[in-house]
């Protein structure tokens, strides 16, 4: 199934809210992986879901430099 940016994004949302309750899926967890760039451009702050996505601490501190 092919995903849009505006789709990419609502999952993402939906996603974080379930990492807030505590109930992330396998296959959301597996989404969030998938779809790293447009967490990096969209979520630029959210730590939570870079650690989620397995995006590097290094990667959020080079982004983050001042």
């Amino acid at each position: 199934m092919a995903y849009n940016r505006k789709r990419i994004i609502d999952e993402i949302e939906e996603i974080k809210k379930s990492i807030e309750n505590e109930n992330i899926s396998y296959g959301e967890i597996s989404f969030l992986e998938n779809h790293k760039e447009e967490i990096k451009e969209f979520f630029a702050d959210d730590v939570e879901l870079w650690q989620w996505a397995g995006i590097s601490e290094t990667e959020w501190l080079n982004k983050h430099k001042c």
